[in-house]
């Protein structure tokens, strides 16, 4: 249960940290986005985006974003990519657990030139302008 409960979460982050993405390319600022997922979470009471408003105002000692200092790193215990294997067996799709996973084991750098294709993806949508359309 305790594997389903973390797989779960690390799909609900991944749909955090897309939004997130998607309202700081609108030139949304951390606080102008907190404010944003306090609305939401009025009706909601979900802690994920209790504390992702919380990281979002936090502060430096100097004044400064705490969340631009942060480096690009997590670690994983293997209970997401346990909960989709799970899933898979029982045949049942688990595509945003999956993405979670996913993007959990590029920033650990578990998938080989996972920098090369996030600068691939990169270059794909400067290519196409799609940053505009966002």
């Amino acid at each position: 249960m305790k594997m389903v409960h973390n797989g779960i979460e690390y799909g609900v982050m991944q749909v955090i940290g897309e939004v997130c993405w998607i309202l700081r390319a609108m030139g949304m600022t951390n606080d102008e986005i907190a404010d944003a997922m306090d609305g939401w979470n009025l009706k909601m009471k979900a802690f994920l985006l209790e504390i992702t408003s919380e990281v979002l105002r936090a502060k430096d000692d100097d004044g400064s974003e705490l969340l631009d200092h942060v480096l690009d790193v997590a670690g994983a215990k293997g209970t997401g990519a346990g909960t989709v294997v799970s899933a898979l067996d029982l045949g049942q799709s688990v595509n945003i657990l999956a993405a979670g996973v996913a993007a959990r084991f590029l920033i650990m750098g578990a998938l080989d030139h996972g920098n090369d294709f996030c600068r691939a993806m990169l270059e794909l949508v400067r290519a196409h302008n799609l940053s505009d359309r966002i």
